[in-house]
């Protein structure tokens, strides 16, 4: 009897393991798709379907299969798109994808916030809007667009409402802003009362040293490099005369005016006389930080992404990124700057400084209420994420005349666009995270004009 006993416990054992196991291995089938893994001592390599290699962790692969969201998010970076499973799908027009979660209709959650976001010009924000427009066009939200010019407001003065294009509802609202502006308390006659403020600032001098070399001020008559240009061109005589100044008094030689309106300052909304204005610089300082709910910092953007995400309620795909309007290697030449050069864009950029310095401190208090040591585990699983799918979807960087896909075609010369790796031409994810501005913003305008949320 005893034995009989032992015999049925073992046979129950032996059902519930491979009742285990086989569940266990569909679930990591499922997630890994058609791609073929190989254990190699503590890496794995992991061939897609795409034939391209990428190197991850044992330990963190294993982990993204237990973890439910980010094994979701494996699965979905590696799954096939139609075109390159052989199903027989026609290719989509230019952004209407196989995969595309934009066919489920609006599914904005009830808990999301509007979101106004100010992009400035050489702080990354170019990466921060593509997230937000991929959220939108992902949820078919609401965009705030502009009318002319089509991809950014209208810059010789401060923002205006009817720059906007109207919705055709008079019930429906924005959901997002993000198109470059000079910002004024016009903004908040568009969004709604209850919209979440955003902006992003960058180191002063890595922000003048990206801007001249963007600009091409150098290359106007001029051939120098940054260093050589505040050395020579910023006068030591002239203690109150600020950057802005400066350029714009020597755009005739070494560079376009249009740069010396692009201060991040200047998008802020103040006017060349408020800048020089230093006894004024801690209220408006104050009253910027009144206006914004969070002030990113380029620096650590990964750190502000992984708490926005906390904050929206996001899921890790959402935040997911690849840089955007990052300048040829022709044009972006590492530029060292002198200790005399340092010393003199302190005192030019002064104004950049105070405010740079004050968010900064801001953002570590942040930090510091979010979890030093939980925001940095989140944020390494995240770039570890960030770089897997970076591998998954591109095959090259190139310069913009090199690009043949319309909607990755960056608008100027002297930017560089990339490349899909041939299996991924037609996936949804992978074609926003490498969408040029320009040809992003016209997208989601026609598809509003298809959902009569815009007029034609």
């Amino acid at each position: 009897m005893r034995f009989k006993m032992r015999l049925l416990v073992a046979f129950f054992a032996m059902c519930f393991l491979f009742y285990f196991w086989t569940n266990y291995l569909s679930y990591i089938s499922r997630t890994v798709e058609s791609g073929v893994y190989q254990g190699k001592h503590d890496k794995m390599e992991y061939t897609a379907f795409n034939k391209t290699h990428v190197v991850i962790d044992k330990r963190l692969f294993f982990k993204l299969v237990r973890s439910y969201e980010t094994g979701k998010l494996m699965k979905r970076m590696t799954k096939q798109s139609g075109m390159a499973s052989g199903k027989g799908q026609e290719p989509r027009l230019d952004g209407f994808d196989t995969n595309d979660p934009s066919k489920n209709g609006r599914t904005m959650l009830k808990k999301d916030r509007p979101i106004f976001f100010l992009k400035t010009h050489k702080t990354g924000s170019s990466t921060i809007q593509n997230i937000l427009m991929r959220y939108a066009d992902r949820h078919n939200l609401n965009l705030a667009l502009p009318s002319r010019p089509p991809y950014q407001f209208k810059y010789w003065h401060p923002f205006r409402k009817s720059s906007v294009i109207p919705l055709v509802s008079p019930i429906e609202t924005y959901d997002i802003m993000c198109h470059h502006l000079v910002y004024s308390e016009e903004v908040k006659y568009i969004m709604p009362k209850d919209a979440y403020f955003l902006t992003i600032l960058r180191e002063p001098k890595s922000l003048f040293v990206s801007s001249y070399n963007f600009f091409g001020i150098g290359g106007h008559n001029c051939n120098r490099t940054a260093n050589e240009f505040v050395e020579r061109s910023i006068p030591d005589d002239v203690p109150q005369k600020s950057l802005f100044r400066t350029l714009k008094s020597n755009y005739s030689k070494c560079g376009p005016g249009q740069w010396v309106r692009h201060g991040v300052l200047y998008d802020a909304g103040l006017s060349y006389d408020e800048i020089d204005n230093r006894t004024r610089l801690n209220d408006i300082i104050q009253k910027f930080d009144k206006q914004f709910d969070f002030v990113m910092l380029l620096e650590y953007i990964d750190e502000c992404l992984v708490m926005l995400k906390k904050q929206f309620g996001w899921k890790m795909k959402d935040i997911l990124y690849i840089k955007q309007n990052e300048a040829s290697s022709s044009n972006k030449t590492l530029q060292y700057l002198s200790e005399k050069s340092k010393k003199k864009l302190d005192e030019y950029m002064y104004q950049e400084h105070v405010m740079y310095d004050y968010f900064n401190a801001s953002f570590w208090r942040r930090v510091d209420a979010y979890g030093r040591q939980r925001l940095a585990k989140e944020v390494n699983l995240f770039r570890r994420l960030n770089s897997f799918i970076g591998k998954s979807c591109i095959s090259h960087r190139t310069d913009r005349d090199n690009v043949t896909d319309s909607l990755l075609k960056p608008c100027c010369r002297g930017l560089r666009g990339y490349v899909l790796n041939p299996a991924k031409r037609h996936d949804w994810m992978c074609r926003r995270l490498a969408a040029a501005e320009w040809a992003f913003t016209d997208l989601l305008r026609k598809k509003m004009v298809l959902r009569k949320v815009i007029p034609p």
